[in-house]
């Protein structure tokens, strides 16, 4: 990187490119100065408006995922130690938000719905709603760990506690703002308390 000084670079795009460069090591915080000390200067480059988006992502409170598991349904015998459980198929949503957004390992405020059809192994299917925090501690969404509160939202779902690690790989996780997570894998596994 040329120094912000140089005359052939306009300081806006060394300030940019610091920015980003503080954002691969995970200083969400020390980003967000950069790109907006990117945007306030003058003359406004043509990469502004990205540089706006990725200050808007960065610095984004509020979130809403969705998820759809696809497995095959427990029969009635495997229902675990006798409880009720969500298993099988079932799909899910999540509202989040994130407590400090340009923390290095944020943590989320977390809401969640999860509903599984009849044909997952339970008469009627499952709906079951969680409360929780997740952290992330290496920054992005490679390792995520979370306690919620599971609240049976019929007479087939279970009251309980859940502590749950999950993450993956793919593009768009971790501290960078590339593309949002296209292919992404993830694992989960959790346990009841």
């Amino acid at each position: 990187m040329l120094p912000v000084s140089s005359p052939k670079v306009p300081v806006a795009f060394a300030l940019a490119e610091a920015g980003y460069a503080a954002l691969r090591t995970g200083d969400r915080r020390e980003a967000a100065r950069l790109l907006r000390a990117a945007l306030d200067s003058a003359p406004e480059p043509a990469q502004a408006a990205q540089w706006r988006a990725d200050l808007r992502r960065l610095t984004k409170r509020v979130f809403v995922s969705s998820y759809w598991v696809a497995r095959r349904a427990l029969g009635q015998a495997d229902v675990l130690a006798g409880q009720r459980a969500l298993t099988g198929p079932q799909a899910g949503l999540t509202l989040g938000v994130r407590l400090d957004p340009l923390a290095r390992r944020p943590v989320d405020a977390t809401a969640r719905i999860n509903v599984a059809p009849a044909s997952a192994g339970v008469p009627g299917g499952q709906r079951q709603a969680a409360l929780g925090l997740a952290w992330r501690p290496l920054g992005g969404d490679a390792l995520v760990l979370a306690a919620e509160r599971l609240v049976a939202l019929d007479g087939s779902g279970r009251n309980d506690w859940l502590a749950r690690a999950s993450g993956g790989v793919g593009r768009g996780f971790g501290p960078t703002l590339e593309a949002p997570n296209v292919g992404f894998m993830r694992a989960s596994m959790g346990r009841r308390l």
